[in-house]
């Protein structure tokens, strides 16, 4: 439902919406969980193609991916015109400075695509490329 005084509505995003953006080890996505963009730091997953014998505190699901992640930040969104960047703990403060150059352009980016599924404009261009591919597989079929 949306809400009345930012113009959010959570319940209109999802994955499909929103694919992550990542450069470097730093990737902005939407937490379907959370109902909310989060920042992340990926990094080598030390426990990767590790055992259960080797580490006995591990749940099976730490083998299993060459990387792990952070969430360092999450957008915050009280006005339909700006975030409220709200950082994890000090880890923001941790980043090196190409981190820090990939979190501002994460970042911006996500937040234009924010206002571009809010206006509606995102859909509306998938909405064009999907007719623009059934045209295409129309125009081959007569070929």
């Amino acid at each position: 439902m949306e809400d009345t005084k930012t113009g959010f509505d959570p319940e209109i995003y999802n994955d499909s919406l929103f694919e992550p953006i990542r450069v470097g080890n730093i990737e902005a996505r939407w937490s379907e969980c959370n109902k909310q963009f989060e920042i992340l730091k990926w990094f080598p997953n030390m426990y990767y193609q590790g055992t259960k014998e080797k580490f006995p505190n591990c749940h099976e699901s730490c083998f299993k991916n060459p990387e792990s992640c952070i969430v360092i930040a999450a957008f915050d969104i009280y006005t339909k015109y700006e975030p409220d960047v709200r950082s994890i703990s000090s880890r923001i403060f941790d980043l090196d400075d190409d981190e820090l150059k990939a979190l501002r352009e994460v970042g911006t980016e996500a937040w234009e695509k924010y206002k571009d599924v809010r206006s509606g404009a995102l859909e509306n261009y998938r909405i064009m490329q999907e007719r623009q591919r059934r045209a295409n597989n129309y125009k081959y079929a007569i070929e």
